[in-house]
Parts: C-alpha cells; sequence; structure tokens
C-alpha cells in the first residue's frame, strides 16, 4: 500500500485577527496548519479504514465463495469415490462371474473329455477282447489242425507200412 501525502479536508480559514497582529498570525497560522494536517491525515485514516473494511468485506465473501466451492468438491469426491467404489464391486462380480462361467466351461470340456477318453479305451478293450477271441480260436483251430495233420501222417505212415486194422 502506498502512502498519499496529507490533503487538507478544507481550505485553510483566513482570520482576520491574524492580519492584525503580525506575531499572532504567525502562531495561528502554524496552528492551523498544524489542525489542516491532522484533519487531512483523519480523513485519510477515514478513507484507509473505509478501504480496508471493504477489501476485508470483499475477502470475507471470497473466502466464503471458496468455503463452498470446496464443499462442493469434497460433495462431489465422495460421490465419484462411492460411483468408483460401485463399479469396483460390480466389476469384482463380473470377474467372478465370468471365472465360474469359465470353471464350468472348463469342467464341461473336461468331463467330454473323460467321456471321450473312457469311449475310447471301451472301443479299445472291445477290440482288444475280439483280437484276443480270434486269436483263442485260431490257436484253437491251429491246434485242431496239428491233430488232424498228425493223424493223416499217422494214417499215411500207418498205409505205407502196411499196418492197417480196419480190413
Amino acid at each position: 500500500m502506498s502512502v498519499e501525502p496529507a490533503r487538507p479536508l478544507a481550505p485553510p480559514q483566513y482570520s482576520a485577527a491574524a492580519e492584525l497582529d503580525p506575531g499572532a498570525g504567525e502562531d495561528l497560522a502554524d496552528w492551523t496548519t498544524t489542525l489542516d494536517i491532522i484533519n487531512g491525515m483523519a480523513g485519510y485514516a477515514d478513507e484507509q479504514r473505509s478501504r480496508v473494511k471493504e477489501q476485508a468485506k470483499s475477502y470475507k465473501e471470497t473466502l466464503q465463495d471458496l468455503q463452498k466451492e470446496l464443499r462442493d468438491v469434497h460433495q462431489r469426491l465422495r460421490l465419484f469415490e462411492k460411483q468408483a467404489a460401485e463399479t469396483q464391486l460390480q466389476a469384482d462380480a463380473r470377474v467372478q462371474r465370468i471365472q465360474a462361467e469359465a470353471d464350468a466351461q472348463v469342467q464341461e470340456i473336461r468331463l467330454a473329455a473323460e467321456a471321450q477318453i473312457r469311449s475310447i479305451r471301451n472301443e479299445a478293450d472291445g477290440r482288444v477282447k475280439i483280437a484276443e477271441e480270434k486269436t483263442r480260436a485260431a490257436n484253437l483251430r491251429a491246434v485242431t489242425a496239428e491233430k488232424w495233420l498228425q493223424r493223416i501222417d499217422n494214417a499215411a505212415k500207418n498205409l505205407l507200412t502196411g499196418v492197417h486194422t480196419g480190413l
């Protein structure tokens, strides 16, 4: 703040008595000048006080506006935090739902794969049993064929040696 030089509020008053007494006029002029300075300073102080009051009023209004704005910002912040929490809960629920669906699909795929494996094993076991049965039948035929060959061989030997028991 700059300080303005003192200004007299009222023009200096003219005194006829000062002109009559040259010595008294000087003292009176000094006092008048001093009073004018005091009055000017008092006026200046009043102006300063008025400006300070206006500034204080303006600052107080600005402070109230800023406090209201701060309350509004806090309220919006709480709202955003609440929305963020709700969004997080929804996201968590969605992740859990998707995870449950994925787990169910994995379980479904696992069960289908296990069923397919069982089916393939059963089919393979059936083919093995059929192959074993065919092998047993082939072995039985081979044994029977060997017995027949042995009989034929024996009969042929008997015919050649002349040992025939039936004629």
